[in-house]
Parts: structure tokens; sequence; C-alpha cells
């Protein structure tokens, strides 16, 4: 897949470097934004470097586009492992809904790997608990697929936020079922079923985990753990 493009389909007099650079950022930061005039003939290029610098380039200052108006608008071009090319408005302004489109798009190509690195960088930066629940949660999804073992941690740092997030308990109860990092995920599992009072899954698991014990003491732990849950339910 091609590296992200950003394509601007009118160009003002002064270009907002600020709009663009933060529609590269949201894509790794790399790329290029090409600026094309009103019938698509390309008239310059902004490039965003590793070090976040941009620089602005005219192809022909003698000849400078139309601007009656000011109105532009970013495009997102992506091109799919398939050698189809997608392309996906960006709004102006709102990195979150840049962000979104950006996130559909990926979905719509099944470029999971870029789609985690893109919810992983708005993860690092997010600072309201809310929209950090929100990010970890749709990173937690992306990696069920591609890394799941993160996804585990992903889901179990969900909970401890939100213990009662249906979602995340779905997610991790997926995971312990196909066995992904068995040890941690039924543990999380189990103080969360204690937590919130749902002792019939507690149960159900140490049942579980019991059948696949051969020390006799550690069965024997298990089924004293069960007993209580048990008397306790009484």
């Amino acid at each position: 897949m091609e590296l992200p493009r950003i394509l601007i389909d009118r160009l003002p007099e002064d270009l907002p470097a600020e709009a663009v650079t933060a529609c590269l950022s949201l894509t790794g930061g790399l790329g290029e934004a090409h600026v094309v005039a009103g019938e698509g003939r390309l008239v310059g290029f902004v490039k965003a470097s590793a070090l976040g610098g941009l620089t602005r380039v005219d192809l022909d200052p003698r000849d400078p586009p139309r601007v009656e108006t000011v109105q532009w608008q970013p495009v997102l071009t992506l091109r799919g492992l398939d050698g189809a090319v997608h392309h996906a408005p960006l709004p102006t302004m709102g990195q979150d809904r840049v962000r979104a489109q950006i996130a559909e798009l990926y979905r719509a190509l099944g470029a999971d790997d870029a789609l985690r690195a893109l919810y992983a960088g708005a993860l690092a930066e997010a600072r309201r608990a809310d929209e950090v629940n929100a990010l970890r949660f749709e990173l937690a999804q992306v990696c069920e697929r591609v890394a799941p073992a993160e996804a585990v941690a992903q889901y179990a740092a969900l909970l401890d936020a939100l213990p009662r997030h249906e979602g995340a308990r779905a997610g991790l109860e997926r995971l312990q079922a196909a066995g992904v990092a068995l040890d941690r995920a039924e543990a999380r599992l189990l103080a969360l079923y204690r937590q919130v009072g749902d002792f019939a899954a507690a149960v159900a698991l140490l049942r579980a985990q019991t059948a696949r014990l051969t020390e006799p003491s550690a069965r024997f732990a298990h089924l004293v753990e069960i007993a209580t849950l048990c008397e306790r339910r009484l």
C-alpha cells in the first residue's frame, strides 16, 4: 500500500499549512500534500519531513492557480493491495473527525497494521479520560486481529478504568476462549467477575481452570475457592 497522500482540490492564496500538517501527522507524518488547481492540474506540493518541517514548492509561479474561492478540501487517497484507489474527503477542522475518516478508509482497505498504528499514536497523545477509553477500545479491537496478546492487555487496561464496559469484557472473554495469553486473560476476568459480583461467571471460570489442573493441591485450592463463592451466593 502506498503512503497516504493528501490532495487539495482548491488552492487558496494562503495555503493553511497547519491543517495540512494536522492531516499528515494523523497518517504518521509521512507522505505529500499535493496542491492541484480546479481542473486537476498539479501546480505545487507540500512535503512533510521526518522532523516535522513543512516545505511548499510551486511548480510554476508564473502561472498561479485561480483563487476565486478560498474554499478547499483535503482528500485522503490510499491505494489498496489490489491496486484499487480509494478516496475520502477529510474535514478541515477537528482531528477526531479526520482520524475517524482515515480509520474508515483503513478498514475498507483491510489495512489493519496501519489502523493499529493510527490508534496507538492517538492513544499516546490523548489526555481526556473519555478519549483514552474510546481509543483504547478501538485499538484493542484491531489488535484482536493482528496482535491478540496486545489486545488482552488493552482490554484489561480498559476494564481497569471501566469495569462494566461490556465490549471490553466480551473481547477479553473471546481471547480467553481462544487461549490467548491465557493466564493473564483469566486472572483479569476472574478479578472482574468478583468485582462486579458475577459469581456464576467466576465459578464457571474456576471450574474450567480446575479441569486443566493436575497437581492435587492446586485442584484442592480451586475447589475451596469455588465452594466459598457458591456459599456467598446462598
